[in-house]
């Protein structure tokens, strides 16, 4: 009998050993892939509610910076969709079944890519304004540290790199924007890329507005895109695809592969040193 005991216990102790040690390795990929050991010099994080804004928080300088959009703001949401207001995103996201919108509409509201967004999951439609501008600086750092746990695609430790990095800003580290009708005057490019300098050839295949769109907003973010071209039909994929011209893949590269789902690959790139090939599928979804 209590060599039985003693097996069950032994099974016991190797079943929470297992257990454990599988959610440390999902723990430590989690950390991994979050904003605390991200390369990007700039995070821009959307957030959509009552006061929807998107915040570029400089992950190695001290200045940050906040554009608060009216809910009457209409922008242009990639897709095909049409201009929608700010306030009613959260109505469109609910039917089409897509929360993406948040970052495509809010990003070309702000002029840059969004690499995170929040969102309230109240599909409400917002028509008045409440601009946290007006309000004492300790009120707007309580409602962003509130809108760290809003539904969005933030991993818990790109929640509490967010909410360290608000926790510590002080009021002249803040530089806050606000918009009405047109993107705000500033540029938020990201210094990795700028010193990267790396020249990008657009491909496209059928759409050659959404290519012109895609490169608008890579400049904005740091990325020189020099050309714009119909796709030769030796390079078109069944998928987009990004064509390093270095081996050892530049960080360029690695991101526009991360936040467009593309196949990176390594070949020859003519006079660029990147070459990134649209497909019919990220024309569809960026169409304007």
């Amino acid at each position: 009998m209590s060599s039985l005991r003693m097996q069950r216990a032994v099974m016991l102790s190797i079943g929470i050993f297992i257990l454990v040690a599988v959610a440390l390795v999902l723990l430590a990929r989690l950390f991994f892939d979050s904003l605390y050991m991200s390369r990007l010099d700039r995070v821009n994080i959307a957030v959509w509610g009552p006061q929807s804004y998107v915040m570029s928080l400089s992950r190695v300088g001290k200045q940050h910076y906040m554009i608060m959009m009216s809910n009457a703001y209409t922008v242009q949401v990639p897709g095909g969709l049409a201009g929608y207001s700010i306030g009613s995103l959260g109505k469109l996201a609910t039917l089409e079944k897509d929360p993406r919108l948040y970052m495509k509409a809010m990003g070309v509201g702000a002029g840059v890519f969004i690499h995170k967004y929040l969102y309230d999951s109240e599909p409400t439609i917002y028509y008045d304004d409440v601009w946290l501008e007006d309000s004492k600086f300790a009120e707007i750092k309580n409602h962003i540290l509130k809108s760290t746990w809003l539904a969005g695609n933030m991993n818990i430790f790109d929640r509490l790199w967010m909410y360290a990095t608000i926790r510590s800003t002080k009021p002249a580290q803040m530089t806050i924007y606000k918009v009405r009708d047109n993107p705000p005057d500033v540029l938020l490019y990201d210094k990795l890329f700028r010193d990267e300098q790396k020249l990008v050839q657009l491909g496209y295949v059928a759409s050659e507005s959404t290519a012109s769109f895609l490169a608008r907003i890579l400049e904005n973010t740091g990325i020189r895109v020099a050309d714009i071209s119909r796709a030769d039909s030796t390079m078109r994929k069944d998928s987009c695809t990004i064509v390093d011209s270095q081996e050892s893949f530049s960080q360029t590269a690695l991101f526009l592969a991360g936040h467009f789902g593309c196949v990176l690959e390594y070949g020859d790139t003519s006079l660029y040193d990147i070459y990134w090939v649209l497909d019919e599928k990220i024309e569809r979804e960026w169409s304007m």
